[in-house]
């Protein structure tokens, strides 16, 4: 199984105006990207940059629901641990 390295240089924010980027990277080379928005995902392949595969919010929890396994929850750390949502 491939090991993947996920890179992100964030604080703790509100996502509106602003996009937050993660650089996904698979033995050394970039595998693609991942875009969170307010309203929506999008992933983008290496190589393509003109085109991304996008999901809403309720279609992303729907394919993890459907496809996803359920797995004990790793939990959050840093600043998001204590706050409420």
């Amino acid at each position: 199984m491939a090991s993947h390295r996920v890179l992100a240089d964030i604080g703790t924010f509100d996502v509106g105006m602003v996009d937050v980027v993660f650089e996904v990277v698979r033995e050394g080379k970039r595998f693609g990207r991942l875009k969170v928005s307010q309203g929506s995902v999008e992933w983008m392949q290496r190589g393509n940059v003109k085109r991304a595969h996008q999901l809403e919010w309720q279609a992303l929890e729907n394919a993890f629901l459907e496809r996803g396994r359920a797995v004990k929850a790793s939990g959050l750390h840093g600043p998001l641990r204590r706050r409420q949502v």
